[in-house]
């Protein structure tokens, strides 16, 4: 699992595929009890046959992924996608 708070991205991988979800958080009445609102809308951004890790770089919106293929770079910024 990887997060962009910025863009409000998370990415989760399991051994075959990355997704990304879009997320935003939100503060209830209290200021005290934040709220995490996940779309059930997921986008494919990877696939291979063997995902070791991922991690994000947020001030530069890639994902970088470690796989059976090596290192890829996925630049996910809304106005690249």
């Amino acid at each position: 699992m990887a997060v962009d708070p910025y863009k409000g991205y998370l990415f989760i991988a399991d051994n075959h595929t990355v997704r990304r979800f879009e997320f935003e958080v939100s503060r209830g009445e209290d200021y005290m009890t934040p709220t995490l609102a996940l779309d059930n809308q997921s986008a494919i951004v990877f696939r291979d046959e063997e995902i070791k890790s991922i991690i994000v770089d947020e001030d530069h919106s890639v994902l970088y992924v470690a796989s059976s293929a090596g290192i890829s770079t996925i630049e996910y910024a809304p106005e690249v996608l």
